[in-house]
């Protein structure tokens, strides 16, 4: 006798998908005594005569609806609720398998179908659910092909509710599907409840029904799972054990769940799942503050313990299999996009190419630049502080320790500084030894895999490669060891290369947490390019802002791109738009200012190739980029249109920076003891001709790919790189390698153990017929290169500032100001005036001539031996110094340092931590961790 059946069609705003539904209960084999529909749709949808529509509000949730169907259809002995969603078409013996399996198995109460994929009947979208060991939802059947090979009926703790077929006298007893439960808990929640009673709970392969789980992909109101789909998993977890756990345990796990949350929170930017970072947050939130509705759920619990079932939850063995059998099936699926856009041709490896060989090559041509010692000092580059704690203070630091102090941010830049020291961190300096001696290795490096996305043989790579690695204006600023220059350099390819693998073009296709990885990657470069030079950070934000408009698609992920440079220049621009009023000032170089090398504007656009024999009509750098400039306008008679017309923009847009650094005037004064108050020098080319020279690079190995002759392209090219191979060769630095010490011995004992007193630096100038005096006050530690300030320096020179004129700030920089125009003229005239109390009032223990060498520095020595509240302490290696006689004894006795710690650093150092660890390898089971062991939503993922 075949049992009464009663089907309950759930429906909410999916007409097309419920007239499917519809027309799949019309074809069954065995019908449905009863139908109804319960529709909480906005507008009512037509069905058949034979089934009753129940119009329920639009704010219900599947527990109500199916119990509005309960209550308009009076009880039948023996009868079974059969459960469907509108998205959920059952296959014509859906139903008659599902009973027949019933009469088999009279202890099932609980039957569930085999969900297949939508679009797709042949994958298997789930079979059963169960738990894992740690109490994480597990599908255990998911994203595979139906093969027969799960065709067997097996007991599961649970199944999903679209399709299952339920004994009404338990469900009845059970008190149906739970309200306070979340939504993706309601079903698990119901079959563990129905199995704690002693009952079983069973899956049917052979009754199908395809199922489009429009709610988990996100196609239906937010409300429908409260938030996303991941947040509504995380928080079906959090009710499952708070509800079916020991009550111990649950009350233990409740006052973890803040911890649980925020460790959890931590390990998806670890797992590159960023995306879910609120979603574990928001639910251990919701979890820990909605205890009593958990603990108001437990009544409904009856009989056996979970820990009893444990046979049916996934073991670890379960959880690996899933985890490769997911793995395996998207990288087929990412074969299978690849060859469908016909990106099926295997390039070589870095290593295959050859290129290794060349990398190797390149660092013996650097061999002047090997690091034999600690740390290098002079022309543009000062060694970094020798703790590195000191070198984490200066970053981000609101309150900058120069002169008498400032309130004022940081350079962004210090933020790079200290990731550069931090690789060596029990000697910061040894990092910008290595960097400066690596710099055209790493360049080649990472224009190598950026040219790969345009140029298929390795060899045309390699030559390009090595045109961008050699250009002379990169042997320029590593002789001079223009760190920010060197940074844009090594940097600009690897976020090219980057903005490529997020939005798929010319990359081949990648998995959503490696496309996060790539995110985290793009976005410290782009906040170390801009910290390095701020005008180039602006073009590449308007290029990441386009790219975001024509792909759209990938517009969640590139506008998390430029979050390191907002947090890290935030408190700059505000301080130089308000406290300053200089907006230009964001566009100076950081670090040391040093006059730039390049000289005539046609050495600009040759790359600043003044290097080299000088044959009186040009040097060897000069020939050498004519010659490589002549190949690359081959380019643009090629066929590669793309390639031609990005390297053709570049190198427009490297002109106009070039342009605009020259416009550009920065005053000098600050910390460096060799500047005058009114100097100023332009900003340096070199870092925009390193976006020139990636151009023409990328038109190289055009040139050479559309060459019909390879042989002939390569010869060509290689002759053209040798002169600039010789270049590097013969290039001198022009810095000294030694100690990180950058102070007197004496005063930096006396600075070690605890004294707060300043070092005054006057060194003497002949400006045409007169004599000007430059001067700094330093740290007894001397000056450090991230204590360089480009802030300091603004705030010193700017004439108006956007302060009170009771402002703490501006009394410091007024000061500082008083100090350079009264002390530094009493120190030079000698004129016996009471020196004692402006020297205490300055903070000055010692006075410091660094030049020896000329007869104004002797001239300016005298005068200070005749001051009597100075003594002389005699010759050092930095040069002659004095000492106070009678200086602050509160400075000398030391006093508790000013904080640099902030709630704004704080922020800043969150953001960064965050993005480091997305950019970390996680391997390729952490890639793909969060498709492990969820519940349905592949898809969202995606």
């Amino acid at each position: 006798m075949k049992p009464f059946v009663t089907a309950i069609v759930v429906s909410h705003d999916a007409a097309d998908f419920l007239n499917q539904t519809l027309a799949a209960l019309a074809r069954q084999t065995v019908v449905p005594d009863r139908i109804f529909v319960v529709d909480s749709s906005s507008q009512k949808p037509t069905v058949a005569e034979n089934i009753a529509l129940i119009s329920v509000p639009r704010k219900s949730d599947l527990p109500s609806s199916i119990a509005a169907a309960l209550e308009a259809a009076p009880s039948q002995a023996g009868e079974w609720l059969w459960l469907l969603h509108d998205d959920s078409a059952p296959m014509p013996d859906c139903l008659e398998q599902l009973l027949l399996a019933a009469e088999k198995s009279p202890s099932a109460r609980q039957l569930g179908p085999k969900q297949l994929e939508w679009h797709n009947p042949r994958i298997i979208a789930q079979q059963g659910l169960t738990l894992t060991r740690t109490g994480r939802l597990f599908s255990l059947v998911r994203g595979e092909l139906d093969q027969a090979q799960h065709d067997q009926v097996d007991d599961v703790l649970a199944v999903g509710t679209a399709g299952t077929l339920i004994l009404r006298e338990s469900y009845e007893e059970l008190g149906g599907l739970d309200d306070r439960a979340p939504a993706l808990a309601q079903d698990l929640d119901f079959s563990i409840r129905l199995r704690r009673a002693g009952n079983r709970v069973i899956v049917v392969p052979d009754a199908k029904i395809r199922h489009a789980t429009l709610s988990l992909n996100q196609k239906r109101e937010r409300r429908w799972l409260a938030g996303s789909p991941k947040t509504a998993s995380r928080r079906a977890e959090i009710h499952l054990q708070l509800v079916h756990q020991p009550i111990l345990m649950a009350l233990l796990v409740w006052l973890s769940l803040p911890f649980i949350g925020l460790f959890r929170a931590i390990a998806r930017v670890f797992n590159k799942t960023p995306n879910l970072l609120w979603g574990e947050l928001s639910a251990a939130i919701w979890g820990f503050f909605s205890l009593p509705l958990r603990l108001s759920a437990r009544r409904k619990n009856t009989g056996i313990a979970l820990k009893r079932m444990r046979g049916l939850r996934a073991s670890e063995q379960q959880v690996r299999s899933s985890r490769k059998a997911q793995s395996e099936f998207f990288e087929e699926q990412l074969t299978i996009e690849k060859f469908e856009n016909g990106e099926v041709a295997e390039q070589k490896s870095f290593l295959a190419s050859g290129a290794g060989w060349l990398t190797l090559g390149i660092l013996v041509a650097s061999w002047q630049f090997f690091p034999a010692a600690v740390a290098i000092n002079g022309a543009a580059v000062r060694p970094l502080a020798a703790n590195w704690f000191n070198l984490f203070d200066s970053a981000g630091a609101s309150f900058q320790n120069l002169g008498f102090g400032l309130w004022a941010p940081s350079d962004p830049f210090n933020w790079v500084l200290l990731a550069i020291g931090s690789l060596t961190f029990w000697q910061p300096s040894i990092a910008l030894v290595l960097l400066v001696f690596l710099t055209k290795a790493l360049a080649f490096i990472s224009a190598w895999f950026w040219l790969s996305l345009w140029l298929n043989k390795a060899w045309q790579k390699n030559l390009a490669a090595l045109v961008y690695a050699l250009f002379p204006a990169l042997g320029v600023a590593v002789a001079e060891g223009r760190i920010p220059v060197l940074l844009v350099w090594i940097l600009l390819p690897v976020f090219l290369l980057g903005l490529a693998k997020i939005t798929g073009w010319r990359a081949e296709p990648i998995t959503v947490a490696r496309t996060y990885t790539w995110v985290a990657i793009s976005g410290l470069s782009l906040a170390a390019i801009a910290a390095a030079n701020f005008a180039i950070g602006l073009v590449l934000i308007a290029a990441v802002a386009v790219l975001a408009l024509v792909k759209i698609r990938k517009f969640g992920f590139l506008i998390w791109v430029p979050l390191p440079l907002a947090a890290i220049f935030s408190p700059t621009v505000i301080f130089y738009l308000f406290g300053l009023a200089n907006p230009v000032a964001l566009l100076a170089d950081p670090s040391t200012p040093l006059v730039a090398s390049e000289s005539a504007w046609g050495n600009q656009l040759l790359f600043g190739a003044e290097v080299g024999p000088d044959f009186g009509f040009g040097t060897i750098g000069n020939f050498a980029s004519i010659a490589i400039l002549l190949i690359a306008a081959v380019a643009l008679f090629a066929r590669n249109t793309a390639a031609t017309v990005l390297a053709a923009s570049m190198s427009l847009g490297a002109v106009g920076l070039i342009w605009l650094a020259r416009q550009i005037r920065v005053p000098v004064v600050g910390t460096d003891s060799q500047s005058m108050f009114d100097q100023e020098i332009t900003n340096s080319t070199l870092p925009a001709t390193a976006v020139l020279a990636l151009a023409v690079a990328l038109l190289v190995g055009v040139a050479m790919q559309s060459s019909k002759k390879a042989a002939l392209a390569s010869a060509t090219v290689s002759l053209a790189i040798l002169p600039i191979l010789a270049t590097s060769i013969l290039l001198v630095p022009k810095f000294a390698s030694g100690s990180d010490q950058v102070s007197p011995a004496l005063v930096l004992a006396e600075s070690n153990s605890g004294s707060n007193l300043k070092m005054l630096v006057v060194s003497p100038t002949q400006i045409e017929s007169a004599v000007q005096y430059a001067a700094a006050l330093v740290d007894g530690d001397g000056v450090q290169l991230e204590e360089l300030s480009l802030v300091y320096r603004m705030a010193l020179t700017t004439p108006t500032l956007g302060l009170a004129a009771d402002d703490p700030r501006w009394l410091e920089i007024a000061a500082q100001r008083e100090l350079h125009a009264n002390l530094v003229a009493n120190l030079v005239s000698a004129n016996n005036s009471d020196l004692a109390d402006i020297l205490r009032s300055g903070q000055i223990g010692y006075v410091l001539v660094p030049d020896q060498d000329t007869e104004l520095a002797r001239n300016l020595g005298v005068s200070l031996d005749s001051i009597k509240e100075l003594e002389s302490v005699g010759e050092t290696p930095f040069g002659w110094l004095w000492r106070v006689r009678d200086p602050n004894p509160v400075l000398l006795a030391g006093s508790e340092p000013q904080s640099r710690w902030s709630l704004t650093k704080a922020g800043q150092l969150g953001i960064l931590a965050g993005f480091i660890l997305l950019a970390l390898p996680a391997g390729r089971s952490g890639a793909r961790r969060e498709r492990d062991s969820q519940i349905f939503v592949e898809g969202v993922e995606e």
